[in-house]
Order: C-alpha cells, then sequence, then structure tokens
C-alpha cells in the first residue's frame, strides 16, 4: 500500500513539473522580444533590373496593418493590388513566418515578381514575428537594419537603410516605422540624423506616426536642401503620419490612395535625378 502511494506521489510530481515547464515555455514564447539588429539582412528573389534604366523612379510607403483590412480580414492580394506601378514600396506592420504562415512581405512580392527584404523588430514563438520590409523591382547595392532606441518592454522598431542605382547615380533609401507614443520624438531625433548623414541623393520614407506641425519635422523640412515629395499631392490630408522626403531628387509627381486594404493610406512619389 506504502508502494503504491508513492509512485503515485511520484506521478503527480512530474506531471506537477511538466505543467510548470510548459507553463514557462508557453510564457516565454509568447512574448514580444526585440529582434536581434546585428542579423545581417537577406534578399529574397531577383530583381528585374540591376540599374533602373528610367529617367524618374515611382516609390512608395504603406502601413499594411497586417494586411488586415476594413472589413477585418487579411487579404494580402487586396494589399499587392494598391503596389503594383510602384518600382520600390516601403512596407510597415508586416508578420514575419510564424509556423504554417509565411512573411507577408514575401508573399506580396512573389505576386507582384519583385525582390524582397525583411527587418524584423521583434520576434515571438521563437520566430521573426513582426517589422519592416523593403519590395524592389531594382537591384539593391546594399540594405542593412538600424535599430532605433526604445524604452518600452513592446513596440520595438528598426530602420532599412539601402541603396539602389538610378542611371549612373546610387540613391540611398532609409524606410522606417516610429513609435506613436513615448519614445516617437527620441526615434524620430534619430532617423532625421541618419537622413541628413546620407550623402544625396537620399529618400526617407515610412510611417513616422508624426504630424505635419511636429517641430522636429518642421526643421528639418525648412533645411533648403529637402524636399516633402506630399506637398505636390493636390488632396494632400492635413494629419498625415506616413511621408517620404528627399535630397538631391526632383518630385516630378505624387499622391496617396485611400483603400480598404490598411488602416492608412498608401503614399507615393515620383522621383527624378535633379
Amino acid at each position: 500500500m506504502a508502494k503504491a502511494s508513492t509512485k503515485g506521489s511520484w506521478a503527480w510530481l512530474v506531471l506537477a513539473i511538466v505543467v510548470v515547464i510548459g507553463g514557462l515555455a508557453i510564457w516565454q514564447g509568447n512574448r514580444r522580444v526585440p529582434g536581434n539588429p546585428t542579423k545581417a539582412l537577406e534578399l529574397h528573389g531577383t530583381a528585374e533590373y540591376a540599374t533602373f534604366p528610367g529617367d524618374s523612379i515611382r516609390i512608395g510607403t504603406f502601413n499594411i496593418h497586417g494586411g488586415k483590412g476594413d472589413d477585418d480580414k487579411v487579404d494580402l492580394e487586396r494589399t499587392a493590388a494598391l503596389l503594383d506601378d510602384l518600382d520600390i514600396v516601403a512596407l510597415n506592420e508586416v508578420d514575419g513566418d510564424l509556423f504554417m504562415r509565411r512573411n507577408q512581405a514575401g508573399a506580396i512580392a512573389d505576386s507582384l515578381d519583385m525582390a524582397w527584404v525583411f527587418a524584423p523588430t521583434e520576434r515571438r514563438w521563437w520566430h521573426d514575428h513582426f517589422g519592416n520590409a523593403l519590395l524592389t523591382n531594382v537591384g539593391l547595392n546594399s540594405f542593412q537594419q538600424i535599430a532605433l532606441p526604445g524604452t518600452q518592454h513592446e513596440g520595438h522598431r528598426n530602420a532599412i537603410l539601402a541603396t539602389f542605382s538610378l542611371g549612373d547615380q546610387d540613391v540611398r533609401i532609409l524606410a522606417t516605422h516610429i513609435d506613436r507614443r513615448i519614445d516617437r520624438q527620441v526615434q524620430l531625433a534619430k532617423v532625421i540624423d541618419l537622413f541628413l548623414a546620407l550623402r544625396a541623393p537620399a529618400i526617407l520614407m515610412g510611417d513616422l506616426n508624426t504630424r505635419p506641425d511636429d517641430p522636429q519635422l518642421t526643421k528639418l523640412l525648412s533645411s533648403p536642401d529637402v524636399v516633402d515629395a506630399g506637398t505636390i499631392d493636390s488632396d494632400l490630408p492635413d494629419r498625415r503620419i506616413d511621408w517620404i522626403i528627399a535630397r538631391g531628387l526632383r518630385p516630378v509627381a505624387a499622391g496617396h490612395v485611400d483603400n480598404d486594404a490598411s488602416d492608412h493610406p498608401l503614399v507615393w512619389a515620383e522621383f527624378a535625378a535633379e
């Protein structure tokens, strides 16, 4: 009788240990932790052009909201349809690989026959869970991720710095998504410093979560060599937060597309070399 009782006690102890370990694993896996900012990014697919052959190039920035539209459904084909006439596009709020789910940047890029690079800002369930991406029809000469400063346990942020060739010029792109809460100002300052340090021509684009009246942005746009492509959008939203800003390039067209594929508009601009 004593032996049976001892075996029962051991069984309960083993079960308790399994439950505790399982609970810790679930807790650990479910946590949103920063992506690895030193991890080398990978360019997937093949761009159509090594050097862009035209006199001007169309770029865009789009916070895709995880592909979730007004109807609360994820439809990446609907997202991709908005990007069909762009040569380079920055994407924010992109879901990465997770078990049976494919990286959203890869799925969108494949449907458009574009190359792509994904820069994870967060890991979850031991996967690169969430981040920013760059889709391109033009070969990238270089690309890297840059971590942005932050104080929060969630909402980690980064930027993608890449270069491509437009004619005989190398153009630098800084694509990012800035926090909308307490870290916004310090991240915005970091991004502006990075942008101004780049040799022109250079483009800053993404969801800056910053209105036109922000003092840091106002100061940047007052610089004589900086141009806000949105100013030639005939129907420019007053309270926009998605931006395309350039140095050393001339905007020849720009606009935004309100849509049902995201909670953000698609913002685009066409640039020619100065």
